[in-house]
């Protein structure tokens, strides 16, 4: 464990079948590994990692912020409806209600330029506080006046 071979721990852990402290020391392993999993920017498998550990030391907080940073990495891949969705999540999470209504702006703009007018104007509806949101729903609502003629 301290050398950082935490599949190998846990497997030793898990064969002294509750011997002591070897439970707790399966949660230890499992917290280090997912906060080695933090720092390398693996969102994804630190998020499930944390979500097992339920209440373990500040795991509840860790799986927050891998969430947060896997929405930020998502919207700098441009991945906008990933990056919602986790925003939807953790809304009251640092400025995350900020860059929810960010990511929905920049989805709807790609989804407005894809001619998907009706998705555009969901997106942009949630996002009618950033700037630029509203000039595009007068503009859907102008080609929506037109729509099938």
């Amino acid at each position: 464990m301290n050398n950082g071979e935490f599949d190998k721990a846990t497997q030793a852990f898990t064969n002294l079948d509750g011997y002591k402290d070897s439970d707790e020391l399966i949660n230890e392993t499992n917290y280090l590994k997912a906060q080695h999993l933090l720092k390398n920017k693996e969102y994804e498998k630190a998020i499930e990692l944390f979500i097992n550990l339920v209440n373990y030391k500040d795991s509840v907080k860790l799986k927050t912020e891998s969430k947060y940073l896997l929405a930020k990495q998502n919207v700098s891949q441009d991945n906008y409806a990933s990056a919602i969705e986790i925003f939807e999540q953790i809304q009251d999470y640092k400025d995350s209600s900020h860059l929810f209504q960010e990511a929905n702006y920049w989805e709807g703009l790609k989804q407005f330029n894809n001619h998907n007018y009706h998705e555009a104007e969901n997106l942009f509806s949630v996002s009618k506080d950033f700037p630029g949101s509203k000039e595009y729903l007068a503009k859907i609502s102008l080609l929506n006046s037109y729509e099938g003629i």
